[in-house]
This record gives structure tokens, C-alpha cells and sequence, in this order.
């Protein structure tokens, strides 16, 4: 019998650190993790060592296609508590139908992962062989009403909670009048912010109906990209124009939880200064400081080209969780170790924190619907 990583979140993990623990989406995901009596969260993850926490902040990537060789290494990778989370590329599911990957539930008492997909429509779609073929966003907004499309997004909720995935890396809110097959292009909803906060917001909502937590890209904004950042540098219009129009959707769904961001690795003029905003704390004062987002801030792959050119995947990550990212996303989960070994060095050079790392593992954990005190 096949059992959803989302539901056996829900309905709690396994015992950690002495204290039991739940998963999943909880209530008040985005706030930080709450005491309980005489138990504080924070004197429950003190007990971590420095490599389980930092391993809460890592979301590598493994290719399906790949087979059951590539879950396998996953779910190894989460037992260890190398990653909190793992995101699954390619279009079969094959070699995860069997629902391997709900081994990860009690990953040798860890916490439970994120397990990640993009489903979004159109050209970006991992689940096919589960759900068919999906509209893109732009046709959704054309031809479907918001409760039709809240409706399909709770069809793509329930093949994912069979899969035992429990995060979309969807909806895309950019607002965007390009070309279909630009960058965003018809991966947007539409050129009307209005449009795309109404569209987005029922893609998200069925998504959380079904216990699967919905990821708002591309902050602050990628409808008007001048290219692909995956493969090569690319910038948005100055953060004036971007405050105008692109981040408008952003006011209201962040409202409503559990969500979480993902950032653009584009430069925005005003804001990075020539960084991808992925990597410059400015990105994330402005989430935090100016739109009150107090949850989970996951980068776009850091793996990409406007990312690499001139850094190697340790360094990206590393300077992507200093400048205040809760999850750094690439694509290779191989690359963990040396990871790792990086960050340890930015904390033991005081460059990163502990204070920091701890709460944004506290985010994560909240998001993850995870109580250290009281196993809710």
C-alpha cells in the first residue's frame, strides 16, 4: 500500500533527539518554531551538531530519469541528514512509482524532507505519465476560470501526494507580455498583476488543499528577463519599475500559508548591485523588510550559468545562505560534500553565523510543520 509522504508528514515522523516530531504543513508555517513549557525549540536544535543544521538549508537535485539508482542516493542523502530537501528533475516517474521515496519519512529518525518537483504546465512538467499534459499558465488564465484552475491544481496535488512529493516549485508570479517561448513568457499567468495574483493564488491554494506547499517565483520579479539564467547572465528592469508592476502580486499571496519564495538569479538594477539577487542580501531585506515574508526563501538553481560563471557550487551556495537565502538549490545532490565543507568554513570563519543558521533552519522546520517540544 502506497503511503504519501505528505499524509505520513502530517500524521507525524519519527522520534528526534529525544523529542518526537511532526511534519508537514502545520498550522503558522511561516512563523518561527514556538516553545512549549520547560522545551524551547531552540534548545532542542542546540543539540544539533553544526552538519545536521546546514544539511536543513541544502536542497540538491537527482534526475529520475536516472532511475531507481539516482532515489536511491536520495533517500541514502536524507537518512544521513546531508540535505533537508531534494528536488526531482525529469519527466518519468517511473523509477519513483513505487513510492521508494516514502522511505524518506523515516530516514533514520531525520527529519522529513522537502521533496520538490516543478509542476507548473506548459513547457515545465515533471508528472505527465501521473496527471497528462498540463495548459501553461497563459492558456490557464485564457480559457479556465480560477476555480477551474485550483481545480486542476488539486489534481496535481493528489499525484504528488502518490509520489510522495510534497512541494511545487510553482506557481510562477511573474508578470510577464512576452512571447510564449521566452524566458517566463506563457510560464506567466499574464501582463496584469491583478491576473496573475487572482490565477496564482488558486494554483496555490490547490495545491495546499492537498498538503503540498505551493513556491512563488521568481522574486522580485523575471516577467520582463532580458534571458535565460540558466544559461547565460541576465537583469530585470530596475526595482522602481519592478515595485510598479512584477512585485504587486507579491502583497497578497504571501498573505497565505504555508508558501514559500523562490528568488531570481537575473541582476536587478536598484536592488543586487550587478549580483544575481539570488546571491545579494539586499533581495532578501527587501522580502523581509519591506513585504513582511517572515517564511522559508529558497533560491532558483544556483547551478545555473548567471550563477556559476566564475564561482564554483560550493561557493554559490555558500554565499547565497550568507546573504540570506533559508534553502540553496542546485542540481547535483553529488556535490553535497563539498558543500558542505564550505559552509562550515563560513561559519567557522564567522562569516556565517550560527544565530543565522539557526533560524533559518527554525523557518524550515516551521515550514516542514516540525515541533522539536511537542511533535506537532
Amino acid at each position: 500500500m502506497r503511503v504519501s509522504l505528505a499524509a505520513g508528514v502530517l500524521a507525524g515522523a519519527t522520534a528526534l533527539a529525544g523529542c518526537s516530531q511532526g511534519g508537514g504543513a502545520a498550522s503558522d508555517p511561516n512563523s518561527s518554531l514556538a516553545a512549549s513549557g520547560d522545551c524551547t525549540n531552540e534548545q532542542q536544535l542546540a543539540k544539533w551538531d553544526l552538519d545536521r543544521r546546514l544539511g536543513q538549508l541544502l536542497m540538491g537535485a537527482i534526475y529520475a530519469d536516472a532511475g531507481e539508482t539516482a532515489v536511491r542516493a536520495a533517500v541514502n542523502q536524507i537518512a544521513k541528514g546531508n540535505v533537508g530537501g531534494v528536488n526531482v528533475l525529469g519527466t518519468s516517474t517511473y523509477s519513483y512509482a513505487n513510492n521508494e521515496l516514502a522511505q524518506a519519512v523515516d530516514a533514520g529518525g531525520q527529519t522529513p524532507p522537502f521533496l520538490a518537483v516543478d509542476e507548473e504546465g506548459g513547457r515545465v512538467q515533471r508528472l505527465t505519465d501521473e496527471v497528462g499534459y498540463l495548459p501553461s499558465a497563459r492558456e490557464m488564465a485564457d480559457t479556465m476560470t480560477p476555480r477551474q484552475v485550483k481545480r486542476l491544481a488539486k489534481k496535481i496535488g493528489r499525484a504528488m501526494n502518490k509520489l510522495s512529493l510534497n512541494m511545487d516549485l510553482a506557481p510562477v508570479v511573474d508578470v510577464s507580455n512576452q512571447y510564449d517561448d521566452a524566458v517566463v513568457g506563457d510560464r506567466s499567468f499574464g501582463s496584469n498583476p491583478a491576473t496573475v495574483t487572482k490565477y496564482a493564488g488558486a494554483f496555490a491554494d490547490g495545491l495546499r488543499s492537498q498538503g503540498i506547499i505551493p513556491v512563488l517565483k521568481h522574486f522580485p520579479g523575471l516577467g520582463s528577463g532580458s534571458g535565460n539564467t540558466d544559461f547565460e547572465s541576465a537583469k530585470t528592469p530596475p526595482l522602481k519599475k519592478l515595485e510598479q508592476r512584477d512585485l504587486k502580486p507579491y502583497e497578497t499571496l504571501l498573505l497565505d500559508s504555508p508558501v514559500a519564495v523562490m528568488t531570481t538569479n537575473a541582476v536587478v538594477p536598484g536592488l543586487s548591485g550587478g549580483e544575481p539577487a539570488s546571491l545579494s542580501s539586499a533581495t532578501y531585506q527587501l522580502l523581509r523588510d519591506k513585504y513582511g515574508f517572515t517564511g522559508v526563501v529558497m533560491t532558483d538553481s544556483l547551478s545555473a550559468a548567471a550563477v556559476t560563471e566564475g564561482r564554483d557550487i560550493e561557493e554559490a551556495v555558500t554565499q547565497a545562505i550568507i546573504a540570506g537565502a533559508d534553502i540553496a538549490l542546485w542540481d547535483q545532490l553529488s556535490e553535497q560534500k563539498a558543500v558542505h565543507k564550505e559552509l562550515r568554513k563560513a561559519v567557522a570563519s564567522g562569516d556565517l553565523s550560527e544565530e543565522q543558521v539557526n533560524a533559518s533552519v527554525g523557518r524550515v522546520l516551521a515550514l516542514k510543520g516540525v515541533d522539536l517540544c511537542t511533535g506537532r
